[in-house]
């Protein structure tokens, strides 16, 4: 797994701002998180989906070929980073 998060640099309204995403070996996503600007959060993964974010079904690029992006900025983070923002989207869910 690798695990990276990115930011949507002047981001349209109601899209996101705040990406992470968690990648499996064959560099589809497995998991991921969006935040939006008024601090909301939908998550996804391959059992459920929350709000509008589904999982891509193309592969993922490299966190520098996203970077690379003049309207993102990309970062690679740990599983304990990723873990802590799933942990708050996850939570943040209302039946």
């Amino acid at each position: 797994m690798r695990y990276l998060r990115a930011h949507w640099v002047d981001a349209p309204d109601g899209e996101p701002v705040e990406m992470w995403h968690e990648i499996g070996g064959d560099n589809l996503e497995t998991r991921k998180v969006w935040a939006f600007r008024d601090g909301s959060l939908q998550w996804t993964d391959s059992d459920e989906e929350n709000g509008t974010i589904y999982l891509a079904s193309e592969p993922i690029p490299t966190t520098a070929e996203i970077d690379a992006m003049p309207e993102f900025t990309a970062v690679a983070i740990d599983l304990l980073e990723f873990e802590a923002v799933w942990s708050l989207a996850i939570g943040s869910t209302v039946d």
